[in-house]
């Protein structure tokens, strides 16, 4: 529930608190102090290291730190309606992903779930453009 209010709020405020320069950076470096203060502090279950876990952290780090820099610069200078409708397949591809990465198979379920993201996406989309349109 916090991850989603704090989601919203930074979505929707990140032009006024940015004041036109991309915060990516800062967010996460905020993101890394406060996560390595909670492993410090051993606040958190601790793992054994290997290599094949530093490499899937690494690279998810570069992945999420590229589109978290994409997503702002989208939300400062991009239209906004094309951002939230392409937001909708976020959670589709990600799990699609995952199931590759982890030999999960994708139900009938989950298939169905993805039509009905999709069919709201494009209600909100074409919710959308019925303002934008001139009575003409």
């Amino acid at each position: 529930m916090w991850a989603a209010i704090f989601w919203a709020a930074y979505s929707n405020f990140t032009r006024a608190w940015a004041k036109g320069q991309n915060p990516t950076t800062l967010i996460f470096a905020l993101d890394a102090i406060f996560f390595n203060a909670i492993w410090l502090l051993d606040l958190a279950p601790s793992y054994p290291w290997n290599t094949k876990g530093v490499l899937f952290a690494v690279g998810s780090a570069l992945i999420m730190g590229a589109a978290y820099g994409m997503w702002t610069f989208g939300v400062q200078k991009g239209r906004i309606e094309i951002m939230s409708i392409m937001s909708y397949f976020t959670p589709v591809l990600s799990c699609i992903f995952a199931s590759f990465l982890i030999g999960a198979k994708l139900t009938h379920e989950f298939w169905v779930g993805v039509s009905i993201v999709v069919l709201g996406s494009f209600i909100c989309w074409a919710a959308t453009r019925e303002k934008h349109r001139s009575p003409n």
